[in-house]
């Protein structure tokens, strides 16, 4: 009989195969492997939002979420210029949500208006600046590097602080939200993420030494608070995993809570740096 271990073992080692093979095959591969992802991660959101009595209309925002994400796609590339189209992509799709409410055949409901707005901010927009963050990275040589670093730094972090809170978590970090986190998984894993942040660093040079190990706090700061995010939401739907599509992970969104928080704020700390 295989083991849960080896299951989420060999689970893990799949998803980051296909990730990181779509970054190395270059920002057309990674664009539709995200594309990928984001459909799940959106449909995995619209069953979260129905367990808290949200009628999401699945259709459109499906449509929308495709939309917006081959747009920020498309401006991430430089085909686009964000501040001629934003209005001409963005203003259609919020008004043809309005619209979609007077075809309701009961009152408005603006409470699954909300999570269909909400739905775009929290699970596309975040996957989307994936791709800009691939843009940024340095062209002539490694183009991939800073997407590449967020992916690792936030594995490792999960891995090391999932390990150190199992093996030595005593005082809980968030009880009310998520009862397995610890203070000692948080510190163990935190240690781990900046001691390869180091190393990286030596590897890579589009970023000085100071600015690796400022990136991977941002990405244990905001990949931490991500995490218990998603914990909140599903404490609130009733349910204990996002989806069963990774075996031992449990959902899409289960593996990118965290990358759903850190991407935007890597991605403004970036931009602070150049």
């Amino acid at each position: 009989m295989v083991s849960s271990f080896s299951v989420r073992s060999l689970t893990g080692a799949f998803f980051g195969f296909m990730v990181l093979g779509s970054i190395f095959l270059g920002p057309l591969v990674f664009a539709l492997t995200m594309l990928l992802v984001q459909l799940g991660l959106m449909w995995e959101f619209i069953r979260l939002a129905g367990q808290m009595n949200a009628n999401i209309h699945k259709p459109f925002v499906i449509m929308a979420s495709v939309v917006l994400y081959l747009y920020m796609v498309l401006v991430s590339w430089g085909v686009l210029e964000v501040d001629l189209y934003l209005a001409a992509v963005a203003m259609p799709v919020f008004l043809l949500m309005l619209i979609s409410e007077i075809f309701r055949q009961d009152d408005p409901d603006f409470h699954s208006l909300f999570f269909t707005l909400f739905a775009l901010m929290y699970v596309t927009i975040p996957i989307a600046m994936l791709n800009m963050l691939y843009a940024m990275g340095n062209a002539n040589l490694f183009p991939w590097e800073l997407i590449l670093g967020l992916f690792l730094m936030t594995w490792i972090y999960d891995t090391f602080a999932y390990i150190f809170g199992i093996s030595f978590g005593k005082h809980k970090l968030f009880e009310r939200v998520s009862p397995k986190k610890s203070w000692e998984g948080f510190w163990g894993g935190t240690l781990v993420t900046l001691g390869f942040a180091v190393v990286y660093s030596h590897w890579f040079e589009s970023l000085n030494l100071w600015q690796w190990l400022l990136f991977a706090i941002i990405v244990i700061i905001f990949g931490t608070f991500g995490d218990l995010f998603e914990s909140r939401l599903k404490r609130l739907a009733g349910i204990k995993d996002s989806g069963t599509i990774l075996p031992g992970h449990g959902g899409l969104l289960d593996r990118f809570d965290a990358i759903l928080f850190a991407a935007p704020a890597v991605w403004c700390l970036l931009v602070l740096f150049n």
